[in-house]
């Protein structure tokens, strides 16, 4: 029989002083004397012996095991360093990228060792071996990489603590030399933007496209000619670092520094706000009269840039800062020597992806009947080249008559046109449409600029229709399934857009014509008089995945954009 001390809890009604009645028909198993339930201080005392009656002995038995792992333990008692991993990307200029450590123990954690393994150039600051890190406690840390050291940088950082844990931090980037060439402007300068698209074709000729990319691949070409010194560093570049990374600033991408930059201050001031490219950790490129600096940038404020760095330099009011873009030379670089020390240089660089930062794509600045409207006018100096394409079968044995099929009804054409911008913002608007398109996958309206359709009598305001001499243009068109939108310009200068319902004809007292029927009332009165063009509104999208944009001058480009035209089906 086992014993046990105890104590029986009041009930509520015990809170008030009992009777001897009630002590004596509550004390049950206690030895103690009723009386002997309330001390002299006036506390009451319910303590007393506790007798088991069970006839149950107690059998004790010890058991190994270990903690069962919970949720809890997913998230916490571990060691978190964010990020887990840096890339430094291109390194022309002392950088510094942080990271943080969290000890997500409930107990204080000591880091005890770190070792750098292949890390020439690379140190660690904010670091203190041994490191004490308090319960639930983050600390920053810093990894700093030189110029100086081997141009590919792959190195591992190994932190041990006195937890059970050992983390390697592992490092990336590439050290980067700036390109000493500069464009020779009898030559375009050219930036070339190319997607990827999977494109599916059924035999009917519609389409299912994905892209591949979300942003493109780019390369920068121009023509140089190095003389003298500038001719000397190009050997010296080519023969030590052909393979590796450089720096290359951007031309058509710039801005202007309204004050001196001067030694030992980081902060450029701009005469306009600071562009978009301009984001903290990008490179930045100053150029002023053939001489180049690279630094980071640390934050922005309107029209100011501040860098990370300072640096020995002046650079004077008018010097430009351009985006540092990062990437490697092609694999045979030609050049023609004109003596012993000038040279004429095909330059062509690959930029490397995801080095620059993302800048957001503006929306499409209009939309019709469900995709984007493209509005801009091309070029007519470079002559626009249109090709028809219809697809056929063709059964032939080689002897006797053959067979031919027509699996796609409609024809599609190309158009190749030509566009120029006298500004780097006009030709942003085109490289940005070509972004929202992702090169080959999305699809546009797009009027053919031509005229297209004469109209031959007038319609009212709030009608629906444009009426046509004859009745040869509705037998032309019968159940197209490509034109169904018109653009309507008219001699006042404005322009509407309209679904096409229907083509037929209609004869009546007016005669024997042609009717369009739109999808929306016209708002203007539509007659020969009033109406300068009509242009069919096609769905087109590009017929390539290359945008190639030909910068002329600093400030003035062109590109060639090739689209085909789809049927116009649901969106």
């Amino acid at each position: 029989m086992a014993t046990f001390s105890g104590g029986i809890l009041p009930r509520q009604e015990q809170l008030k002083r009992p009777t001897d009645q009630q002590i004596i028909r509550e004390r049950r198993d206690f030895v103690k004397d009723p009386q002997s339930w309330m001390d002299t201080a006036g506390v009451w005392n319910f303590g007393g012996p506790f007798t088991n009656m069970l006839p149950v002995t107690l059998i004790k038995k010890s058991y190994q095991g270990g903690v069962l792992r919970s949720f809890f333990d997913d998230y916490y008692n571990r060691l978190y360093f964010l990020p887990s991993s840096i890339n430094l990307g291109a390194i022309s200029t002392t950088v510094t990228k942080d990271f943080r450590v969290w000890n997500s123990y409930r107990k204080t954690v000591q880091l005890t060792d770190v070792v750098l393994t292949n890390g020439e150039g690379l140190s660690l600051s904010g670091v203190n071996v041994p490191d004490e890190f308090l319960p639930l406690g983050l600390k920053t840390y810093s990894v700093v990489a030189s110029t100086s050291g081997p141009p590919d940088v792959d190195a591992t950082f190994t932190f041990t603590f006195d937890a059970p844990e050992t983390f390697n931090l592992h490092v990336t980037g590439t050290r980067a030399k700036v390109s000493p060439l500069l464009p020779n402007w009898s030559n375009a300068y050219t930036v070339e933007y190319a997607y990827k698209t999977d494109m599916f074709v059924s035999r009917s000729g519609r389409e299912q496209r994905r892209a591949l990319r979300t942003t493109p691949r780019k390369k920068i070409g121009f023509n140089a000619t190095p003389h003298g010194p500038a001719f000397r560093a190009l050997n010296d570049l080519m023969a030590s670092w052909h393979n590796n990374t450089i720096i290359l600033p951007e031309i058509p991408r710039q801005v202007v520094l309204a004050q001196p930059l001067m030694p030992g201050d980081p902060i450029a001031v701009l005469y306009s706000d600071a562009p978009d490219w301009a984001v903290p950790g990008a490179t930045v490129v100053l150029s002023s009269k053939g001489n180049y600096e690279t630094r980071r940038v640390d934050s922005v404020l309107d029209n100011t840039i501040v860098f990370t760095s300072a640096g020995a330099t002046m650079w004077p009011v008018g010097t430009k800062a351009h985006p540092g873009v990062s990437g490697r030379i092609k694999a045979e670089l030609s050049s023609t020597r004109q003596t012993n020390n000038v040279a004429t240089v095909d330059f062509e660089m690959d930029v490397t992806p995801a080095s620059e930062p993302v800048i957001p794509i503006p929306a499409a600045p209009a939309m019709f009947n469900g995709r984007e409207l493209f509005t801009v006018k091309p070029n007519w100096i470079g002559l626009p080249d249109v090709t028809y394409i219809s697809q056929r079968e063709t059964l032939d044995y080689d002897r006797g008559l053959i067979s031919i099929f027509n699996p796609v009804p409609f024809v599609s054409q190309t158009r190749k046109l030509t566009f120029t911008s006298r500004d780097y913002v006009g030709m942003k608007k085109l490289t940005d449409f070509f972004d929202r398109m992702k090169g080959q996958r999305g699809e546009f309206y797009m009027p053919t600029w031509e005229a297209d359709i004469d109209v031959g009598k007038s319609s009212p305001v709030g009608s629906r229709t444009i009426r046509i001499n004859g009745t040869e243009f509705a037998k032309n068109y019968p159940a197209d399934t490509v034109h169904k939108a018109v653009a309507v310009y008219f001699k006042d200068g404005t322009v509407e857009y309209k679904t096409v319902q229907s083509i037929f004809e209609v004869n009546d007292a007016d005669g024997n014509d042609s009717v369009i029927q739109v999808g929306q009332d016209w708002t203007r009165i539509v007659s020969p008089d009033t109406v300068r063009t009509i242009s069919w509104l096609l769905v087109f999208r590009h017929a390539s995945d290359t945008l190639t944009v030909e910068w002329l001058t600093n400030s003035v480009a062109q590109c060639e954009m090739t689209m085909r035209s789809l049927e116009d089906l649901p969106v």
